[in-house]
């Protein structure tokens, strides 16, 4: 075999592989989306739960160490310290629901819809995918509309799609004139192969099980409220402790959780 043909056969599979990654890449997302969708109400409502008794076990500690420093401390004091450590968990909470109301508010595609988004992608990815075109990488046209391509594939947008195909033929690309040598082509092969099947075995890909049977989501949607109700009791035991510590001042440990 010529060194011409066995470097055809590379770009083929390298081809190949990236279409294959960029597809479950998409299809990971969309699969998140539906798991928010499905669970994001009560997983948010957990997490709240959760941090509520963390913002208790911190002020039971803050205070705790004035007491015995002999120290006196207002409860402006101690709201100002807990808003101050609890701020990344708030943050944290925050994304959670705008993610939420994301996935919330997102069309679901047709079957049809979304056989066609790929198909056009697959079309204008072959022309100005940067991995599959090096030669692009610094030009910031090409870079822009490679990045608009990718966010309407995710969205599913197949008029913005059509719309990109236009643009990408008015900035009148000369594929003849450019190299499709890929440099170190053998490595990025490799790499692709084993990032594919560690994508098929993780989330959020593998929500799609839980999504697909309707008795591992019953039983989701049971742990997630079973949880629920243990924060929330929790917060309760917390919430006597720390009010008797302020009025005798005087703490004793409620019992634990993770």
């Amino acid at each position: 075999m010529s060194i011409i043909s066995i470097q055809d056969s590379l770009n083929d599979q390298y081809e190949k592989l990236l279409f294959e990654r960029d597809a479950l890449r998409k299809d990971a997302a969309s699969i998140q989306l539906a798991y928010i969708r499905t669970f994001g109400l009560l997983i948010n409502e957990a997490f709240a739960a959760k941090i509520a008794c963390i913002r208790l076990k911190k002020q039971i500690a803050f205070y705790q160490a004035a007491l015995n420093q002999g120290k006196e401390l207002s409860m402006d004091e101690v709201d100002q310290y807990t808003k101050q450590v609890m701020q990344a968990y708030q943050k944290q909470l925050h994304e959670m629901y705008e993610k939420t109301s994301m996935a919330m508010q997102c069309k679901v595609s047709s079957e049809a819809t979304v056989l066609a988004v790929k198909q056009k992608y697959r079309q204008l990815a072959k022309q100005v995918h940067p991995d599959l075109h090096p030669e692009f990488v610094n030009d910031l046209r090409y870079k822009e509309l490679w990045s608009q391509i990718v966010d309407a594939y995710h969205a599913n947008d197949l008029s913005r799609l059509e719309e990109l195909e236009f643009l990408m033929h008015q900035i009148e690309m000369d594929h003849s004139s450019l190299s499709l040598e890929v440099p170190n082509i053998q490595e990025k092969i490799h790499a692709l192969q084993d990032e594919i099947p560690t994508i098929i075995s993780s989330d959020p890909y593998q929500y799609h099980t839980i999504l697909e049977n309707d008795d591992l989501k019953e039983e989701k949607v049971n742990e997630l409220k079973e949880e629920i109700k243990i924060y929330s009791q929790y917060k309760e035991e917390l919430q006597k402790v720390f009010e008797k510590m302020i009025t005798n001042n005087e703490v004793k440990e409620p019992w634990q959780t993770n």
